[in-house]
């Protein structure tokens, strides 16, 4: 305080210095205009700007224009896709070529250029090229020499057992596929938590707002009437220390508008983090801002539970992740039973050469050709089929804790809103009583037939009877959030009429904004 206090006195002393110094300056010459000069055009006087009420609708359109968490979830996607390219690079097309130059008594020169492609059809893969050799060739390398145009070849291989029905690249391929599905139920799933976080957030700025205007309302109250009191201290009708109490009052009335205030500002820098302007900066808002509160429907009803937790149970990003995820062991589980198969391969080749060559050169080949590859043991395959079916079996269970974990959130919801109703009614009843209580007790203490202090429990009384309504009312808005994020809506989309879900009370609520 004493820093603060000299900081104080040192500003009121270079104010003072520099209006001292000022009476020394010379004033700077005056500008004359010249006669018959045209007059500048009147500029328009600026007018307000009018402060519109904030809506849940205006912080959730925010959130989803420019939260950047959301922007950062989005990214999943892009890497999930990123993956998916990755995959299908197993059948990309191949360029191979060659050439080689050999001297000495085996003098030749080779060269050959093709193609290799595999394709998810069966697991087969083709492959065609072009070659040339020219020259000497031991006999054991006859078969390299071709004619003068070359041999062009092409060749399939079929498997008939292992690998026909998946392989590691189809299943890869298949993997990242389901990968891209996953990535949208978890970014629905941080879009719902954030958008049920920044509705919470509105509900309690609203709620704190509220708590604040009334604070300021008991203590304009307060100051009012101390007018009053000093008109009747001036005529004698009424004991100084009447007023003096009643100056007590205002002190501690606006002690609690200090702290009112406080939380009002708590509550608005909390929903900064979700209400942003139009460049994505974080914009708090006024008290000027603040919107009427809402009329509130009912819960809802019984028939409207079952329904709500039937679309709950059907578009919950958690289970349809955990679906996906469970066809992601399936596809690991199919790799593992086929690995264990014997491995059976059909190769079908064609060569064919062209142009001129020697007598005994072969100018056409065509070859059948079987294969077979038995893994006696097939450990590995074994053990990723013992793994996959336990991972299965996990996911299983999981996914029926995370039914139970709907069922039950959504019914502790419903309790929290039935209550919250049942408050905000006995609030509003209460603040009807309190209120009459007032208007009498008033009218008493203007014909002296009442004190300040029992008008001063009755002004209490009236204050803290709206706080109950406004508190609970705000408990109810905020658990609707709750309710509307727990059937798996994210709130930050555009609601359409006749959607699944759009009869719930949440989505009647929120078109009242």
């Amino acid at each position: 305080m004493r820093s603060f206090w000299k900081g104080q006195s040192m500003l009121v002393a270079l104010v003072v210095a520099g209006s001292g110094l000022a009476q020394y300056a010379s004033p700077p010459p005056a500008v004359v205009a010249p006669q018959n000069a045209p007059q500048p055009p009147a500029l328009p006087a600026p007018q307000p700007v009018p402060v519109v009420p904030l809506g849940l609708g205006d912080v959730l359109a925010s959130v989803d224009r420019h939260y950047p968490l959301v922007r950062a979830a989005e990214q999943q996607r892009i890497v999930a896709a990123g993956d998916f390219q990755s995959a299908e690079g197993a059948f990309d097309l191949n360029l191979r070529a060659f050439e080689s130059t050999i001297g000495g008594s085996y003098a030749s020169q080779r060269a050959g250029v093709g193609v290799d492609q595999a394709i998810p059809l069966f697991g087969a893969s083709l492959s065609a090229g072009w070659r040339l050799g020219q020259g000497n060739f031991p006999v054991y390398y006859g078969d390299r020499a071709t004619a003068q145009g070359g041999e062009f070849s092409a060749a399939l291989i079929l498997p008939l057992l292992r690998d026909r029905a998946t392989d590691k690249r189809r299943a890869t391929l298949q993997k990242a596929n389901l990968d891209r599905q996953i990535a949208e139920p978890v970014i629905q799933l941080q879009r719902i938590d954030i958008a049920r976080a920044a509705s919470v957030a509105y509900w309690n700025w609203v709620a704190t707002g509220q708590q604040y205007l009334i604070a300021q309302q008991i203590l304009g109250l307060a100051k009012k009437r101390d007018q009053q009191l000093a008109e009747l201290v001036g005529a004698q009708k009424v004991a100084p220390i009447v007023r003096t109490d009643n100056q007590r009052l205002i002190v501690d009335r606006e002690a609690k508008l200090v702290a009112a205030f406080r939380q009002y500002q708590q509550a608005a820098l909390a929903l900064s983090l979700y209400y942003r302007d139009t460049t994505g900066a974080r914009a708090v808002p006024v008290p000027a801002q603040l919107p009427v509160l809402p009329e509130i429907p009912p819960p809802p009803s019984t028939e409207q539970r079952g329904q709500d937790l039937n679309l709950a149970l059907l578009q919950r990003p958690e289970l349809q992740r955990l679906r996906l995820q469970r066809e992601k062991l399936e596809v690991d589980l199919r790799l593992a039973e086929n690995q264990q198969l014997p491995g059976v391969n059909m190769a079908l080749r064609g060569a064919q050469d062209v142009g001129s060559g020697k007598k005994d050169l072969d100018r056409y080949t065509y070859e059948a050709a079987l294969g077979v590859d038995v893994p006696l043991q097939r450990r590995d395959a074994k053990g990723r089929a013992l793994s996959a079916r336990a991972a299965m079996a996990q996911v299983m269970a999981q996914e029926q804790f995370a039914r139970d974990k709907i069922t039950t959130e959504l019914s502790d919801l419903l309790s929290a809103l039935e209550r919250a109703y049942e408050l905000r009614e006995r609030g509003r009843e209460m603040l009807r009583l309190a209120k009459q209580m007032q208007e009498a007790e008033n009218e008493l203490f203007l014909q002296n037939k009442s004190n300040l202090i029992f008008l001063n429990l009755r002004e209490l009384a009236t204050a803290e009877a709206r706080v109950v309504e406004i508190s609970a009312l705000a408990q109810y808005l905020r658990a609707l959030a709750e309710y509307q994020s727990a059937l798996g809506i994210d709130l930050s989309q555009p609601l359409v009429n006749g959607a699944p879900g759009s009869s719930n009370p949440l989505r009647q609520c929120t078109a009242t904004q």
